[in-house]
């Protein structure tokens, strides 16, 4: 085996030992490929930490947006992207502080509804999205901290991704598969 795919295998190895460290604690993955439409889907992990809010108070996700911007209010999300421990999906969005991201039910008849967070259960199910296209956000790979709370404060349950769309992913293992023979045929 050659020295130069030797060094290709164990960089391939080390990347994907590391995507796997972060993997258990990601309980929500945001997909940016198209801002009109960003998909907001839960990954089915359990939260990190035990945790009881009203489900008015929702959560944050911390600086999905590039430091600085600040969407504002007043915007409408459509799905089922549910807290556990509710039956209630989000069904709102709002700027959570500079750079975060609220999700919530502005619904004060729903003041007596909880989230019910735990270490031995699912955080969120289901997906939802949101037209999001004056947003400016971090870029695709990013992570951040969930928040149980209305603002980058409290208790972290876990952490949310930025990913691409499957054929955007496909794209670029299409890329690097291309690139690959490149080098490859100029060495030989």
């Amino acid at each position: 085996m050659s020295r130069t795919n030797l060094l290709i295998i164990c960089a391939a190895g080390a990347l994907a030992s590391t995507a796997d460290a972060g993997i258990d604690n990601v309980l929500i993955e945001i997909d940016i490929t198209d801002p009109t439409s960003v998909s907001i889907q839960s990954t089915g992990e359990n939260a990190g930490a035990d945790v009881s809010i009203p489900l008015v108070t929702g959560v944050t996700l911390s600086n999905l947006f590039v430091p600085g911007f600040n969407l504002g209010s007043g915007f409408g999300l459509s799905g089922d992207l549910t807290p556990a421990g509710s039956s209630f999906a989000y069904f709102a969005v709002t700027d959570g502080g500079e750079s975060d991201l609220r999700l919530f039910v502005p619904d004060e008849t729903k003041i007596s509804d909880f989230q019910l967070f735990s270490k031995s259960t699912p955080a969120f199910s289901g997906a939802s999205m949101a037209n999001l296209s004056s947003a400016v956000f971090a870029p695709v790979g990013s992570t951040g901290e969930i928040f149980a709370n209305f603002q980058a404060s409290g208790a972290v349950i876990g952490r949310y991704r930025i990913v691409p769309a499957p054929a955007g992913a496909m794209a670029l293992a299409a890329f690097g598969l291309v690139a690959a023979r490149r080098c490859r045929s100029s060495h030989q």
